[in-house]
């Protein structure tokens, strides 16, 4: 059995969500990887994940009659599961990434015609975290605070996002919407260590650790429920 939903769930159980909503959210997402499993014949894999598979299952949902609440509940948990999976839908605007060797790279930002997406960023910086040793599950994490924090971005400053936006200023204002929005002080503090990381780098001048793992020890925890 795949070992996915019990990663969603230590991430969502990071982000101050209650028991219950983790389970539902589980459950939901078990059923989805049920179902693709049964319709395609193959094991799900991250890699599985698309647009158009979402589709898919919202098409699966109404054949079955799924009632309108429930479908809207289900679809709402799979999109969360793709932010967490499969990060990264926003466009990079005014950047390229001029990559070196993933196990040493770190990015130089230029302005070009060619645009990446967010997606493209963080799998370049997710392959980086890979060479330096940390854990499948570490590395979605960090690219799932990185996408979120992307998001945010662009809604507060109505701009795509750039790597070289990430400056005091801005991760100060991060920090005050993050706890405006009630999010447990622990998880606030994982997600500027990801910002602080991920700006190391983009910034070559920045020296970075040898071994950054600040999620190892959050999701050891997670499996001793502290």
């Amino acid at each position: 059995m795949s070992s996915l939903p019990k990663e969603f769930a230590q991430f969502l159980a990071q982000q101050g969500l209650s028991k219950g909503s983790v389970r539902n959210y589980v459950a939901d997402i078990g059923r989805f990887i049920a179902w693709f499993e049964v319709d395609s014949g193959t094991p799900f894999t991250p890699e599985s994940f698309t647009h158009e598979l979402i589709g898919r299952y919202e098409r699966h949902l109404d054949k079955i009659r799924v009632p309108a609440s429930t479908r809207k509940r289900y679809l709402a948990t799979v999109k969360k599961f793709s932010d967490w999976i499969r990060p990264g839908s926003h466009a990079v605007a005014d950047a390229v990434i001029r990559r070196g060797e993933v196990g040493g790279e770190r990015l130089s930002i230029q302005t070009s015609s060619k645009l990446l997406s967010v997606e493209q960023v963080i799998n370049d910086y997710a392959r980086y975290l890979t060479a330096q040793g940390l854990s499948k599950g570490s590395v979605r994490n960090y690219s799932a605070d990185l996408s979120q924090f992307a998001g945010w971005y662009k809604k507060a400053y109505r701009l795509p996002f750039n790597p070289q936006v990430i400056n005091p200023e801005v991760v100060g204002q991060y920090r005050q919407y993050l706890a405006s929005s009630g999010i447990p002080e622990r998880t606030v503090r994982r997600y500027l260590t990801t910002l602080r990381q991920f700006q190391r780098w983009v910034k070559p001048e920045v020296p970075l650790p040898v071994s950054p793992k600040p999620f190892v020890s959050l999701v050891a925890a997670g499996r001793t429920g502290t």
